[in-house]
């Protein structure tokens, strides 16, 4: 502006005589505003110096009256000051004892004026509530006790006595237990109050304030009701506020009984709702209980919530009521977040994740944002809550979302749960192992975990190899009586015969055909007892030529066997190669003519989370001429043979 003003200011002088003038008239305005603003000022101070002057003058002339607590004007403000400004309450009067006296002397005063606690739970009287509780705060610092004063008067304190800046660290806590011992003196006291105090609120509108659900929480007085008066409350005031049935029904779910909620859930789906077909407010509030119910029996998977489920999650907008429920920054505390599973969240990603498409995400958001920005975040919060589950539980719901292109985009944060659940997964069991045990697995070759046997049987297996091929009695004989081979049975318990002796040594018990859950039977385990603990390795043995080869890991190892309480969800998935003249799996594959091409083969077919449990060992009973050459591909021939003619 100031640069287009020198412009035109020097191209004519008609825009000059312009320019000046509404610069004089600028700096004009500015000069009077500077000297209002001082004149404004001045009268301010001139006039609070003149109500300063004149209370004080009121306060000299009925000093009597004001200290014995009888004018309500000056007792109301010492009241407030006291609680919520102590270090100002000197600057109101020329005595710092004056407001002390005056709230030691009030009582006769208010009593007559003291309301019910049926009125102060509908706000009315709040002002005498607070007054009286500054004064029981005086009598208690004063060294007096509470239990002459007038029960009414105690029970108005209570409905106000909260934090205050007045407290000390730990006097809060300290002044309200001596006010609910002399209060509360009768069992179901307690009860009574709180009853008298909410109940009145409850039956009220929905435009009714609801204070104070929060005492069955968080007051030590309250908190024996909160596994029952949630519940009671929500059966008999099922059109209570919204906001004060969410915050009950967190309540209920953080202390009822389980079962209990579950059936208050069917109970309030069950319930009709009544519309006038206008759409008043009261519509909106009945649909908006509805949703309420319908969302809480689809998170807690309560009779009735699969039909919940069908109907709300039609509407768009019913993301915005789970994302109440279950956001990250919507819920303050992980005992208020409902037991949400990773296949609930694949089914609320399922719905909604083509109805609320990508949107750019800035990194500051908050109750402004756009309902796109909105939905597409609490999605984007949804994929990471799928690592909050059990691993075994979410590693299939990733599974299925890192194969539905409709998620490509949180293809990467998907990959690192899956890894972190098969982590998990593999170290569920655990143990860090003391320093004696590190000693003896150094020294004496001990084991410490599943994982320890693991890593032993292995490396056993090896050494088992190395005798087979090496040794000077030609083993492998053994698994060729009359020049044939032997079947997968006998096999194993050549191999067994090998083992055995050097497991017994390490203090492991190797057992054939271990009878497991489900009559099913185990090839062979390894046993041992650690500092107290069971310990078991589970090992399954196939043939190459088993048509089972390539799902045994899967299906009878991890799904029948490592489920042994004492397994760790590991083992070890022995396979015995006796070269390609062999049928794979049932079929002839000459593509695969190497054990490291076989093991290759037989870990593609396994998931990567089974990887990290299941050790895959490929011994080597092969003969020499037992493994064909690979077939060259068509036309190699001729190729090289092209070649040596040019």
């Amino acid at each position: 502006m100031r640069a287009l003003q020198r412009q035109q200011s020097r191209s004519s002088p008609a825009f000059l005589r312009v320019w000046s003038c509404r610069e004089r008239r600028q700096r004009d305005y500015i000069r009077k505003e500077r000297q209002s603003f001082k004149v404004r000022g001045r009268r301010y101070v001139q006039r609070e110096a003149a109500v300063e002057a004149h209370n004080r003058a009121h306060l000299r002339g009925n000093l009597a009256q004001i200290e014995a607590g009888r004018h309500w004007g000056w007792l109301y403000q010492f009241a407030t000051t006291y609680l919520l400004e102590p270090d100002k309450l000197g600057d109101l009067t020329d005595d710092p004892e004056t407001p002390l006296r005056a709230l030691r002397n009030c009582f006769p005063f208010l009593t007559p004026h003291v309301p019910t606690v049926e009125e102060l739970g509908q706000r009315h009287g709040t002002h005498i509530a607070e007054a009286l509780l500054a004064a029981c705060i005086v009598r208690v610092r004063d060294g007096g006790n509470l239990d002459n004063v007038d029960p009414r008067i105690l029970a108005a304190a209570k409905t106000e006595a909260t934090s205050y800046p007045c407290f000390a660290a730990g006097e809060e806590i300290e002044f309200e237990a001596r006010l609910d011992a002399a209060l509360f003196i009768e069992n179901g006291c307690a009860e009574s109050f709180v009853r008298s105090f909410i109940e009145p609120q409850l039956a009220a509108t929905d435009d009714a304030v609801i204070s104070n659900i929060h005492w069955l929480d968080h007051k030590p007085t309250f908190q024996h009701l909160r596994t029952t008066l949630p519940i009671e409350w929500l059966e008999r005031f099922p059109y209570m506020p919204l906001d004060v049935a969410r915050s009950l029904f967190s309540l209920a779910a953080k202390h009822a009984d389980y079962e209990a909620l579950l059936a208050l859930i069917a109970r309030r789906l069950a319930d009709s709702v009544s519309a006038t077909g206008q759409d008043t407010p009261e519509d909106k509030r009945a649909r908006a209980r509805k949703k309420l119910w319908q969302v809480n029996a689809f998170l807690y998977q309560a009779e009735g919530g699969e039909a919940a489920w069908d109907e709300i999650k039609i509407d768009p907008k019913t993301i915005f009521a789970l994302k109440h429920r279950i956001g990250r920054y919507d819920v303050s505390s992980d005992d208020d977040r409902p037991p949400v599973t990773s296949e609930t969240l694949y089914r609320i990603l399922d719905a909604y994740i083509g109805v609320w498409p990508k949107v750019p995400l800035p990194s500051g958001w908050g109750s402004g944002d756009p309902e796109d920005e909105t939905a597409y975040r609490f999605l984007t919060e949804c994929v990471y809550q799928v690592g909050n589950d059990a691993p075994n539980r979410r590693s299939a719901v990733l599974d299925r979302l890192l194969a539905d292109e409709r998620f490509s985009d949180f293809r990467d944060v998907l990959l690192t749960i899956r890894a972190e659940a098969g982590r998990e997964l593999a170290l569920q069991d655990f143990r860090a192992p003391s320093s004696v045990e590190v000693s003896k697995l150094l020294d004496e070759n001990g084991v410490a975990s599943v994982e320890d046997m693991r890593a032993l049987m292995v490396q056993e297996l090896g050494e088992v190899q190395k005798w087979l091929h090496g040794s000077e009695t030609d083993p492998l004989d053994t698994f060729y009586p009359g020049g044939k081979r032997v079947d997968e049975n006998t096999a194993r318990n050549r191999i067994v015969d090998r083992l055995q002796g050097r497991m017994t040594a390490l203090g492991l018990s190797v057992v054939i055909e271990r009878h497991m859950a489900g009559t099913n039977r185990c090839d062979i385990t390894a046993s041992a007892v650690i500092e107290g603990v069971g310990c078991l390795l589970v090992i399954e043995v196939k043939g190459q030529w088993n048509k089972e080869l390539f799902t045994a890991a899967s299906a009878q190892l991890d799904e029948r066997y490592a489920i042994h309480p004492d397994a760790a969800r590991q083992g070890i998935y022995l396979v015995l190669w006796y070269g390609n003249d062999e049928k794979i799996a049932g079929l002839v594959d000459p593509t695969i003519s190497t054990p490291a091409e076989f093991e290759t083969k037989i870990l593609s077919n396994m998931p990567e989370e089974l990887q990290r449990r299941i050790d895959v060992v490929i011994l080597d009973l092969s003969r020499s001429g037992s493994t064909r050459a690979k077939p060259k591909r068509p036309g190699t021939a001729r190729t090289a043979r092209a070649k040596e003619k040019g």
